[in-house]
């Protein structure tokens, strides 16, 4: 290890610090901010020595610093890729929970994690990205689940169409998985992972689903499927008011 030293990021650019190894050798770290297409805060750290006998070795570890970015900055990563978020706990179930930007402008499911926060909590969660079904997601593991210290924050839902509801695709590449899939015949900002409020009237069952249908796009859209965490009766032509995720 350097003797001696200190580094400091600058964003955008690059960083140099030298130190001596015990046994005589020199070493030398670079650290890179990363390049387009990586989340914000990704860092690369090349490090080269040398011997006193002028012998060379070289090596580069990648995203070993991941700074805190944004939902959506997390969603343009691949499958894989090491990720790190604050947000306001929306909604906490057995094994899951969603986070969402204060500005209501992004939300994503966080699969695992201890302790296990509560809803308005507002947490910062370091993990890796993942798919289930079309619905990217954080997958973390035991106690990387940190508690930011500040007041809890109320989201309130975002009132929308059942059109809307999901959203167009958000900077989706099927090919390398990045960005957020959005829902089969809507359109608008993608919404998958927000907390969202919709209405309709109810149409019917499918399997343990309730359908709700607002007119908003007939023959555009499949009827709006609820999956509810208790049981509430529903009545023929019922006019319905759904929140959730």
């Amino acid at each position: 290890m350097p003797e001696s030293g200190a580094a400091t990021m600058y964003s955008g650019g690059v960083n140099i610090m030298r130190g001596t190894l015990l046994f005589g050798a020199t070493v030398l770290l670079v650290l890179l901010f990363s390049g387009a297409g990586e989340a914000s805060g990704l860092y690369y750290i090349k490090a080269e020595a040398t011997q006193p006998n002028g012998t060379t070795g070289f090596g580069t570890t990648k995203e070993v610093v991941p700074a805190i970015g944004s939902i959506s900055d997390a969603k343009l990563q691949r499958d894989g890729k090491l990720v790190d978020v604050v947000g306001v706990v929306t909604h906490v179930t057995e094994g899951l929970f969603w986070i969402e930007s204060p500005d209501r402008s992004s939300g994503i499911g966080v699969i695992g994690g201890f302790p296990r926060p509560a809803r308005d909590q507002i947490v910062r969660v370091r993990g890796t990205m993942t798919t289930e079904g079309f619905e990217r997601k954080i997958r973390i593991e035991a106690e990387e689940v940190e508690f930011v210290d500040s007041p809890p924050i109320s989201i309130k839902p975002l009132a929308m169409p059942n059109r809307s509801v999901g959203g167009g695709d958000f900077n989706y590449d099927p090919l390398l998985g990045s960005g957020q899939k959005g829902a089969p015949g809507s359109s608008g900002l993608n919404n998958i992972g927000l907390l969202v409020r919709t209405f309709g009237g109810y149409a019917g069952n499918a399997d343990s689903y309730y359908m709700i249908d607002d007119g908003s796009a007939p023959r555009v859209i499949p009827n709006i499927r609820i999956l509810l965490d208790t049981d509430v009766p529903f009545r023929p032509s019922q006019y319905v008011m759904a929140t959730g995720i």
